[in-house]
């Protein structure tokens, strides 16, 4: 639990600013688990493939899009 707390708190002071989330199955295809949406279901939502919610204010949940991004089993989430 403390490695978790300092990454999170190392991830917070980077200052980084994500403007974009989409999906990327240039490589692979998204596998509709819905991990995304369990994380953070203020942006990701699985109705049958994953989307990207429209007007997201993405910053507000950078963390979560990141975390969502990494666990993503195919690696489809991109964001910037």
């Amino acid at each position: 639990m403390d490695e978790v707390r300092l990454y999170i708190i190392n991830f917070k002071s980077i200052g980084m600013s994500i403007n974009d989330v989409w999906l990327d199955e240039s490589e692979n295809e998204c596998l509709c688990c819905g991990g995304c949406a369990a994380i953070c279901p203020q942006v990701f939502e699985v109705p049958g493939k994953m989307l990207v919610k429209e007007d997201v204010d993405f910053c507000q949940f950078e963390l979560a899009i990141k975390l969502a991004a990494e666990n993503c089993p195919t690696e489809v989430i991109k964001f910037d």
